[in-house]
């Protein structure tokens, strides 16, 4: 099980980094833009406002990943 476990460690530190990663560059493109916080949203969300929301999609990720590692260890562990 360890070597599951290595991966599976990798894998999160990779997503942590690469969240603080794009954390800042949000952050920092933010500071940079102008102080119009009553600008129009764009075409592309209002089609798909629930696509496009990134709460959404980890939600859906970590459901979707919980799922597969359940049914994964069914199938070892039988």
């Amino acid at each position: 099980m360890a070597p599951y476990m290595s991966i599976l460690t990798l894998i999160s530190i990779g997503l942590l980094l690469g969240g603080v990663f794009y954390t800042t560059k949000v952050v920092a493109i933010q500071r940079k833009a102008k102080r119009n916080l009553d600008d129009s949203i764009p075409e592309k969300v209002q089609e798909k406002p629930y696509m496009r929301n990134p709460i959404f999609l980890a939600f859906f990720l970590f459901f979707f990943l919980a799922v597969l590692f359940i049914m994964y260890s069914q199938v070892i562990y039988r």
